[in-house]
């Protein structure tokens, strides 16, 4: 018994770590009880049957003949197929169990083996700490007890010990102790709150500073990136395996107006990916701010009467903290003219504002334009908009004040135009597969805006994770990297939803780029600091005189606040009652969209019929009896055609099992006289003409066998009764068992 529950720890602990670690890939968000106790039950089957008797045998094949023949008759019914259907992850968990048994047994057998595990533990738990994968309870217990029975073994191996010097049984008994402390601790809850170590982010951050001082310094042409791998910081789009966000400031933004809610800085763009990586090939030096400004102010201006309900000019500061650019980081449509800002000069490469001076600034003020991109007003208009008139483009170079500034004519802006066309239209290849999946998505779409927001809200409906893990090997192009992100993995960061939502509207003929910056919440603050982790990626598309325009396909992130047009304004607030004609809302006042509840109609229960039930627990229980009774038929057959001296000798056997389980057993190097004395007032006098007879069995030739057999026979039949009395389980297993071929005690050796 020792040995199985030995073997039965080693067996659970590895099922249990093997269950957590693949549940997720078996789709298993979170590990339910049943599924442990399932996979751990399946792995213990062979070890227990291996060591168990006839009894145990038999009711677990009664069992299973059972299961099967409910299987059949459960898998007839739609409903319970459907019901099934809900636990098809649970398919997966007799794999898992035979891992655990083979590994657990493995563990048994070969001792050096338990601390190559606990060493890859121990390196797995480190990797995950490091790589932030998530490790839930069952993996940390698991883990915990693999560990402490390793060194519990280790330790025995080197003690000197005597009297019951079995090391297995030493750690079965230790075990159910080591299994309450970790199941006390694991059932403890987590604070949701950590620990946070102040002292040693103290220490940390002190060491930090000191770092970034000392490479400050050594950095020439004062130019310094603390975060150059990180998006929006270093000019590369590239898509790592995991991301970590810092909690650096990095920049702070000064004198903004209430009304907005967010801010989003745009750093720097690309036009071209290779599977894995954004690149920008363009190679224009034009004022990209500009030439889109005037565009889309100029387009407004051609669509409205009332410019300010799409598009609201504001002005605010920007102060640098510990970030030290090259790049200018603006809102899109900013009035950033060739002459720079505040006085301080700007180039422009691939459509990027970069500072041209030898030295950077420690702040500049920035003009753009507020878009009303959540507004459905707006919406319409980017379907309908297009080309300005030049006599609207040069109006709105005169407002800007704009006037004589080179690279900024009509003439510029239609040659910018078709610039876009030409490295922010390449379309990669779709799959077969992907294609027709992506036909679906766009159904009933009227414009390329239909499909972008189409398109942006199937990404949305995709798995936030900081923790994608990295691109598989097969990712080398554009296609596969769709293929791999949109029909498999369906998860990732910011710069996974931005790269596919980038690529597949070009796929549709959508001028499309890829950026990064930062994605600021106000909450309608004034003054707001700027911190590494709201860093972030977003895609843009070109629309004909609306010019570039943001989209969000990242879960969890918005466009930002937007504001009630005029018309929209005065449809609410227009009939409220006389003296309030003049009112017509906040400046700000978000749309408040109507709730629609549906009342969900409820799931009908599948309906098991009485005889799906009743059939398989008859089978089963038919299958025993009919066992048992074929059992018993053959061994009375066999028992009847052996010799009268073979026949005392299972009797024997049979006593001596019954005196046993009566808790009267022989002890080592007893003789039959001292064992009969012993027993004899427990036993009752019928032990002493027992042993007296197989006494004379043993050592007297010619003995009366027949007499022995007979009164064998009645003193057998005397402890049968005995012990149904006495001790009824142990009776019906000795039944259930077959006993009277038991080869429990040996007669020759008593």
């Amino acid at each position: 018994m020792t040995a199985l529950l030995y073997e039965i720890i080693y067996v659970c602990v590895v099922s249990a770590g093997l269950l957590s670690f693949f549940a997720p890939l078996f789709g298993l968000e979170s590990l339910p009880l049943p599924a442990l106790l399932i996979t751990m039950a399946v792995a213990c089957i062979i070890p227990v049957l291996r060591r168990s008797g006839w009894t145990v045998r038999l009711i677990v094949s009664g069992i299973l003949i059972a299961l099967g023949v409910a299987a059949a008759f459960l898998l007839r019914s739609e409903a319970v197929r459907e019901f099934l259907s809900g636990y098809s992850d649970y398919i997966y968990l007799p794999l898992v169990a035979l891992g655990g048994l083979i590994i657990g047994e493995a563990l048994v057998y070969i001792k050096p083996l338990k601390v190559v595990v606990s060493l890859a533990l121990i390196a797995y738990m480190i990797w995950a700490c490091v790589t932030d994968r998530a490790v839930d309870k069952i993996m940390l217990l698991s883990v915990s007890a693999m560990l402490i029975i390793t060194i519990i073994e280790v330790m025995q191996a080197g003690w000197k010990k005597a009297g019951d010097t079995d090391n297995k049984k030493h750690l079965v008994y230790v075990f159910c102790f080591v299994v309450t402390t970790l199941t006390f601790i694991v059932m403890i809850p987590a604070p949701e709150d950590p620990y946070d170590w102040k002292f040693v982010k103290n220490i940390a951050h002190a060491a930090y500073e000191l770092i970034l001082d000392i490479e400050r310094k050594l950095t020439s042409s004062d130019v310094y990136d603390p975060t150059s791998s990180s998006i929006g910081f270093s000019g590369r789009g590239e898509i790592v395996g995991n991301v970590a966000h810092q909690n650096d400031e990095v920049l702070e933004l000064c004198d903004l107006t209430t009304n907005v809610k967010a801010v989003r800085l745009s750093g720097k763009s690309f036009d071209t990916f290779d599977g894995r990586v954004w690149y920008s090939n363009d190679p224009s030096e034009q004022d990209d701010a500009i030439l889109d400004t005037l565009a889309f102010l100029a387009s407004v201006s051609e669509y409205t009467d009332v410019p300010d309900d799409f598009a609201k000019r504001l002005t605010f500061r920007i102060e640098y903290s510990a970030l030290r650019s090259e790049f200018v980081f603006v809102p899109l449509k900013s009035l950033v003219g060739p002459d720079g800002t505040d006085g301080k000069e700007i180039s422009f490469v691939s459509g990027d504002m970069v500072w041209g001076g030898s030295e950077l600034p420690e702040q500049y003020y920035l003009t753009y334009y507020r878009i009303n991109i959540g507004n459905p007003a707006f919406r319409e208009f980017l379907k309908n908009a297009s080309v300005p008139e030049k006599e609207s483009y040069d109006l709105q170079i005169a407002d800007t004040s704009m006037t004589g500034e080179p690279g900024v004519s009509y003439d510029d802006y239609l040659a910018y135009t078709d610039h876009i066309r030409e490295y922010y239209t390449q379309a990669p290849v779709l799959s077969d597969e992907l294609r027709s999946y992506m036909d679906k998505v766009y159904e009933g779409c009227e414009d390329d805006i239909d499909k972008a927001d189409r398109l942006c809200e199937l990404l949305k409906s995709f798995e936030y994770t900081n923790t994608p893990g990295a691109l598989p090997e097969y990712v080398t192009d554009p296609s596969s990297m769709l293929d791999y992100f949109m029909l498999e993995s369906r998860r990732g960061y910011c710069t996974h939803f931005a790269t596919a939502f980038v690529l597949l509207a070009r796929a549709e003929g959508i001028p499309a780029r890829f950026v990064q910056g930062y994605y600021v919440p106000t909450g309608g603050a004034r003054n707001v600091t700027v911190y590494t982790y709201m860093a972030h990626a977003w895609p843009e598309i070109y629309v004909e005189g609306a010019g570039w325009i943001t989209y969000e396909p990242t879960p969890g992130y918005g466009y930002g606040s937007y504001w009630l047009t005029k018309e929209q304004t005065s449809d609410m607030y227009g009939n409220i009652g006389e003296g309030y004609e003049g009112y017509h809302g906040d400046e700000d006042e978000d749309i408040t969209e109507e709730i629609i509840t549906e009342e969900i109609p409820e799931e009908e229960k599948a309906h098991i019929p009485w005889y799906v039930i009743v059939i398989p627990v008859s089978s089963g229980i038919a299958f025993v009896i009919l066992f048992i009774l074929a059992g018993n038929l053959i061994v009375s057959f066999a028992y009847s055609r052996k010799a009268a001296s073979e026949k005392y000798r299972i009797l024997c056997r049979q006593i001596f099992g019954l005196l046993d389980l009566l808790e009267m057993g022989t002890k080592p190097g007893e003789t039959l006289k001292e064992y009969g004395e012993r027993i004899r007032e427990d036993a009752g006098d019928e032990i002493d003409a027992f042993i007296g007879n197989l006494t004379l069995f043993l050592y007297a030739e010619g003995a009366d066998v027949d007499n022995y057999e007979k009164q064998a026979y009645l003193y057998r039949k005397t402890l049968l009764v005995r012990l149904r009395k006495e001790r009824f389980i142990k009776y019906l297993t000795y039944y259930l068992g077959f006993q009277k071929v038991k080869n429990g005690k040996t007669v020759d050796n008593a």
